[in-house]
């Protein structure tokens, strides 16, 4: 079984501001929810990158 413990994403746009997101998980059952467009994608999207990483 794999536990995930946080996910920290960090994007640099062209004038070099940084702007990203961090979740952290707890123990248990972990729902996203929230507004169109308020990252719920991009965090599930992380994961699943992050799993295929080492495979």
């Amino acid at each position: 079984m794999i536990n995930i413990h946080s996910i920290k994403g960090i994007v640099l746009d062209k004038e070099n501001r940084k702007f990203g997101f961090h979740f952290s998980f707890q123990s248990g059952l972990n729902i996203l929810s929230g507004d169109n467009s308020s990252g719920k994608s991009t965090v599930l999207a992380c994961i699943i990158y992050c799993l295929e990483w080492n495979s």
